[in-house]
């Protein structure tokens, strides 16, 4: 992923973060790690939504210990 291609992609995936559907919103979560790396200016946008869903406590919402990060 380049930096460019991240800083594209950062505002639909912090939409995806509220997606209906527990896998959107779990592979997003993943997926934001990755734009982090490479377009830090995307955490202004998107780290409060993030730290949201990752302490929400529904069931369906992924948690930081489901999530497998690319390396």
């Amino acid at each position: 992923m380049t930096a460019d291609l991240a800083r594209d992609l950062s505002p639909e995936l912090v939409g995806m973060l509220n997606h209906s559907r527990p896998h959107i919103r779990k592979r997003a979560v993943a997926a934001m790690y990755r734009v982090f790396q490479k377009y830090p200016d995307a955490l202004r946008h998107g780290i409060g939504r993030l730290q949201e869903k990752l302490e929400d406590s529904d069931p369906g919402q992924p948690k930081l210990d489901d999530i497998k990060l690319p390396v």
